[in-house]
């Protein structure tokens, strides 16, 4: 639950520089080394977070290693595949409205609110109602 946690504490982060890119692309800044380094941390706190728990828990159950590599295998390429497809879906909305900078500059900034408020929702339900406070705090 803790490295759940720390799924939405990205949430927000990604959220609140969302919000604000704008105002970098105006400034042209392409700095394609810190949008790699970016990404690569958000798959890796992902993927501790949901997909490596979950390869865990069926690794356990499985007896032989070449049934394990064989679902690592189908697994990674599904989880590839789907988000692949899952992004390229989302995408449509903000490559279809680049012909108009103000409704995709509001596009950019209502994904950046909802990650915001949505990891905020994620990280209260975990801390809260899930009780992993209660857990860090005693």
């Amino acid at each position: 639950m803790s490295l759940e946690f720390l799924v939405g504490i990205m949430l927000v982060y990604l959220g609140i520089t969302t919000i604000f890119s704008w105002e970098k692309m105006h400034q042209h800044d392409h700095s394609g080394r810190a949008t790699y380094l970016k990404s690569m941390f958000v798959g890796i706190v992902h993927g501790l977070a949901g997909s490596a728990a979950m390869v865990l828990l069926t690794m356990s159950t499985i007896d032989l290693v070449w049934q394990g590599a064989i679902y690592i295998i189908i697994f990674g390429v599904g989880t590839c595949v789907g988000m692949l497809l899952f992004t390229t879906i989302l995408s449509i909305p903000f490559d279809t409205s680049t012909s108009s900078i103000k409704v995709n500059h509001s596009l950019i900034r209502l994904t950046g609110v909802v990650s915001v408020v949505f990891g905020i929702y994620y990280m209260y339900n975990l801390g809260v109602n899930d009780e992993l406070f209660r857990v860090w705090f005693g």
